[in-house]
């Protein structure tokens, strides 16, 4: 099944002002020259040559496509954009090389001149190289690994300031949400690869009991579940499916994080007048356990409750329907087959390469 992100014919564009939805949010204007990115491997340097790329001589393309988008800079992925190419080049194919790494925090620089609602493109592929570059990728040359991750980092804040002050559609917020927790460095960034959020969005899991594979479908109204081998899904979403099958755990302390901005928001009387309040009813418990891990930062934090966190952002942007997706993901799932009601997560996560690491 296909799990990447619809490119070239974008559903997700932005909307014009009078289509925005009524969000409050602040408009960011365009952010002055940044310092640089400490020990990122400038654009003449020759060891360039010596980096991998999807293809031989990327050292006469990649740093040429760079100045170019330095000189303009548009994050637009039409088909004969600089940053088409240069996307190309860093994610071939949904794979990192080494030049993606080197290349990296010279894309930062430049994003950090734009305002949000003209860089986000670039955070929401930031998000898809940190979801992939640990399961996908070639490793990190020691000397790249400080700029990059560096580089990452600033792209979280960014992404999370880019959600929380312009207006988008469904689309777009549920990227920059998913992107947001890829860049955050926890495995639950991985979702920024699944087509969880589009249409009738699918998960693979495995029983825990009887160890049988089958398909999770996410709809806006529940979950259905039925085997891999099933030529008929299900028509309708499984009523029964448990919302809870333990208590959410929040890890960690309070502490400055760049998540306390979204803690804020779901502490504030704004959520209650974006979201209906049987949404409220239905999902505060999930809510509140989101508020409180924002409050502590996502390192180490336990998947369901960053799954909390996800749906917490798309609550804020007004976004029940794809905010309940992510909320479902803290609770449980029931196996078509022996009909064991188990942990979603704990379903997925022998079958996605992504969860056989605790962060990227």
């Amino acid at each position: 099944m296909s799990s990447r992100r619809p490119r070239g014919d974008r559903s997700s564009r932005l909307l014009r002002p009078q289509e925005a939805r009524a969000i409050p949010c602040v408009t960011m204007a365009c952010r002055p020259p940044s310092s640089p990115i400490p020990g990122k491997l400038p654009l003449e340097d020759p060891r360039w040559n010596e980096l991998s790329g999807p293809w031989p001589e990327l050292s006469e393309t990649l740093p040429g496509r760079v100045r170019e988008l330095a000189k303009q800079p548009e994050f637009e992925l039409s088909k004969s954009s600089t940053w088409a190419h240069l996307h190309d080049l860093i994610y071939h194919q949904h794979s990192c090389y080494e030049s993606t790494y080197a290349a990296v925090p010279h894309l930062v620089e430049i994003g950090l001149e734009l305002p949000p609602d003209r860089s986000a493109d670039l955070w929401i592929s930031l998000g898809f190289i940190a979801a992939t570059h640990r399961v996908f990728g070639e490793p990190i040359p020691e000397g790249l690994a400080p700029a990059f991750h560096a580089a990452l980092s600033i792209g979280e804040v960014q992404c999370l300031d880019a959600l929380l002050s312009e207006p988008w559609n469904r689309d777009e917020s549920s990227y920059l949400a998913l992107a947001a927790l890829a860049l955050s460095g926890h495995r639950m960034g991985f979702l920024i690869t699944t087509n969880i959020m589009l249409g009738e969005g699918e998960l693979e899991g495995v029983c825990p009991s009887c160890k049988e594979y089958f398909v999770i479908l996410f709809r806006d109204d529940g979950i259905a579940t039925y085997v891999l081998e099933s030529t008929d899904p299900p028509v309708h979403s499984d009523e029964t499916q448990p919302r809870r099958l333990s208590a959410l755990q929040c890890t960690g302390s309070p502490r400055e994080t760049p998540w306390r901005r979204v803690a804020e928001h779901l502490a504030s009387d704004d959520l209650r007048e974006q979201v209906p309040e049987e949404f409220l009813a239905e999902w505060q418990r999930e809510l509140d356990a989101g508020l409180q891990q924002c409050r502590m930062g996502l390192a180490n934090a336990d998947d369901r409750c960053v799954a909390c966190v996800a749906g917490g952002l798309l609550a804020v942007r007004g976004e029940v329907d794809s905010s309940s997706r992510l909320l479902r993901l803290s609770g449980g799932v029931r196996c078509p087959g022996c009909r064991l009601h188990c942990n979603l997560l704990d379903a997925i996560m022998p079958v996605w390469p992504h969860f056989r690491r605790k962060t990227f």
